[in-house]
């Protein structure tokens, strides 16, 4: 019978130990480049022009100005308190649309959210609400079908890759009276 060299053995344990963590490590660091950056959560960029995310702290705000953000769209009713004084002190443009985390955007509110979008002097903007998954994925979804032409199956494809709740007001059929 033949016996295996431990010099062997050892050097081919080491390789599949150092490929397991070369692998992991390279799964690892690819969700986190999709979903957090900047130290905002759930980060996502939509086009050139729109980004969209969670609630970023002053840090999270000055790195946003350092990507080229120039309007912050905050759709929180019940906002940071500091966050208008953040955005300004970063040289952005500060805009409140103050919605309910449980209650879907009003006409009125999704017409002048789109106004905004689509005006080239506040681009780049950059979406967020608390967590980036309900009211900014319910708009982003609103500005993708009526900007890029999207089904209202597939704006909710991607509001559930950026972890929304489908019974959150209403899912995808609150989506398709826009």
């Amino acid at each position: 019978m033949k016996q295996s060299n431990p010099a062997i053995v050892r050097s081919r344990l080491w390789l599949v130990a150092l490929a397991a963590v070369l692998a992991l490590t390279s799964m690892a660091a690819s969700v986190t480049q999709t979903r957090t950056t900047a130290g905002i959560e759930n980060f996502g960029k939509v086009n050139e022009n729109y980004y969209r995310g969670a609630q970023p702290d002053a840090a999270g705000f000055a790195e946003l100005k350092r990507m080229g953000i120039k309007t912050v769209i905050d759709l929180r009713k019940d906002s940071v308190r500091e966050e208008p004084e953040w955005v300004r002190a970063a040289e952005m443009q500060y805009v409140n649309i103050p919605m309910k985390a449980s209650t879907p955007a009003t006409e009125e509110q999704a017409e002048y959210f789109l106004k905004l979008v689509n005006v080239p002097k506040n681009w780049p903007v950059y979406v967020h609400c608390k967590g980036g998954r309900h009211r900014t994925g319910a708009l982003t979804g609103i500005y993708r079908i009526t900007h890029d032409g999207w089904t209202a199956d597939q704006v909710y494809k991607e509001m559930k890759e950026y972890d929304f709740e489908s019974g959150f007001f209403g899912g995808p059929t609150a989506q398709k009276k826009y």
